[in-house]
């Protein structure tokens, strides 16, 4: 198990305590998860309804 000194942890937390980053860092990145998951979700069906009309040799 590892374990850190007090000093490292607030010097590793001091600089997010005044700006509310963990915040805008944790919303921007569900923001661009759900980016990435509609993306694919996308590329899916678009990929599906190709092999559907034989545009793109199947399975």
């Amino acid at each position: 198990m590892l374990s850190f000194p007090s000093e490292w942890c607030i010097l590793l937390t001091e600089p997010f305590e005044s700006t509310n980053a963990i915040k805008k860092t944790g919303i921007i990145s569900l923001y661009l998860l759900f980016i990435a998951i509609a993306l694919y979700g996308f590329i899916q069906l678009k990929r599906d309804c190709f092999q559907r009309l034989w545009i793109i040799p199947g399975r």
